[in-house]
């Protein structure tokens, strides 16, 4: 089952972002320049060894459906407001 509503309606990868954001986050608050700006390598870094490789094997099993969530939803992030939608496959959190 191919999960597209929650956190990865705004995120195809919303693991690997955050953790690009907990590098930013702590460098934003121990005033660490080199923190934040690693970030950058580490997110390419997880692109060419992870992601890559994981979109691959997801295009395989799931085919047409998962091409489809890629056109529709961006590797890191979705910018604006727009509300996450809720499936009938999503997992309620409490």
């Amino acid at each position: 089952m191919l999960l597209t509503d929650g956190l990865y309606a705004r995120s195809r990868n919303p693991i690997y972002a955050g953790f690009c954001f907990v590098n930013v986050g702590l460098g934003l608050v121990t005033d660490n320049l080199w923190l934040v700006l690693s970030a950058l390598p580490g997110a390419w870094w997880v692109t060419k060894i992870a992601i890559e490789k994981e979109e691959a094997y997801l295009e395989q099993v799931f085919g047409q459906e998962y091409l489809d969530y890629k056109d529709k939803e961006r590797r890191w992030l979705q910018p604006g407001n727009r509300p996450v939608r809720r499936g009938e496959n999503s997992p309620v959190w409490r």
